[in-house]
């Protein structure tokens, strides 16, 4: 590790990482033992988590060595990230033509689930690979044995440092810009693309707070818990986005098989109800869930949700890391250019996600 003269930000990263690390083993031993959905869920979101710290404390880490770390664990998230999302389309599948049991649904259902069955047993091996590959190059035990050092073994002081309080503002801050880049889309549902991109700006935003909440108090919960929510609210959207654009093609390429091996279209025919029938109930839902998220959007809004906590990550910075949450008409922030920060190696956003999924 990189100590530099900021010994308690190396000890702080390495506390951070180390943590994230084992919550990775677990979740990697628990889905070898169980091959559970929650397993890979956990499993995905740890593998995340390391990423996001890892880009944050960049500086501070042996370049050379991470960078190939890094690559190895995205593979990771990659992979088990679109296991995840297909386990979650079948679970849903399953349950929506148990609910609508027409008949005439019924092979549209079977045919889809079929499919999404089939691509998921193909990815279960990729799953085991990865495992693999990870494990023969000692990955995770290789990172453990550079962070754990003298030098990172160092106890964080009562009092956090200044410069460790300066990272923490220059990282949420930039995170915060980059998610609420997106609000100028928000009264356009067609944007599905940028409603995407702000749905990942979220996650790393909430991500972000989580590794730096131990130095505010308890003063990070109540954006943490807003973030949260707007992760999960934007999921939803994606998730009936994805049906949406899903379906169609998915009718085309059964269209297409049934030409070929029947040389006419009579059973594909059979397909099309259970399948517009479910394309139809996302659309609706989709435009449930998005007017609902307006409505949130507006109540955070008025709570002046961002903006306090913008003026709690700042406080320290003034030396004042306990001071009450106010409005931002009582105590505006500098303008950028006067704001001093660290310089890290983060990639700016908007528009342009840099892998994380």
């Amino acid at each position: 590790m990189k100590s530099g003269d900021q010994p308690q930000i190396v000890s702080f990263a390495a506390e951070v990482i180390i943590q994230n690390i084992s919550n990775l083993q677990k979740a990697i031993q628990g889905f070898h033992k169980r091959n559970n959905i929650e397993d890979i869920h956990d499993l995905r979101v740890a593998s995340r988590r390391i990423r996001v710290a890892i880009n944050i404390f960049r500086q501070f880490l042996p370049s050379k060595k991470f960078k190939g770390w890094e690559r190895s664990i995205c593979k990771l998230t990659k992979s088990f990230g679109n296991a995840r999302d297909l386990d979650v389309q079948l679970n849903f599948i399953k349950s929506f033509y148990q609910k609508n049991d027409d008949p005439i649904l019924k092979p549209g259902g079977r045919r889809l689930i079929l499919r999404l069955n089939q691509h998921r047993e193909m990815l279960q091996h990729l799953l085991h690979l990865t495992l693999d590959e990870m494990d023969k190059g000692s990955t995770l035990q290789k990172m453990l044995g550079v962070l754990k050092t003298p030098t990172t073994e160092i106890k964080m002081t009562s009092t956090p440092e200044p410069s460790l309080y300066l990272l923490s503002f220059d990282v949420i801050n930039k995170r915060l810009e980059e998610f609420l880049f997106y609000e100028i889309y928000l009264p356009y549902p067609d944007h599905v693309k940028e409603l995407h991109l702000m749905r990942i700006a979220a996650k790393r935003l909430r991500y972000t707070l989580e590794i730096f909440s131990s130095l505010y108090f308890d003063r990070l919960e109540k954006p943490l818990e807003i973030i949260k929510q707007v992760q999960t609210n934007l999921g939803e959207i994606r998730d009936c986005d994805v049906w949406l654009n899903y379906l169609p093609n998915f009718l085309e390429k059964e269209r297409s098989r049934v030409m070929k091996y029947f040389g006419n279209p009579r059973p594909y025919r059979r397909l099309v109800p259970g399948v517009q029938m479910l394309q139809e109930n996302r659309r609706v839902e989709r435009e449930s869930l998005y007017n609902a998220f307006l409505q949130n959007w507006k109540k955070w809004h008025q709570a002046e949700i961002w903006s306090n906590l913008r003026q709690t990550i700042f406080n320290p910075v003034l030396g004042n890391p306990q001071a009450n949450i106010q409005s931002s008409t009582a105590h505006s922030m500098p303008k950028q250019e006067e704001t001093k920060t660290i310089p890290i190696n983060t990639k700016k956003l908007p528009g342009h996600p840099d892998g994380l999924q």
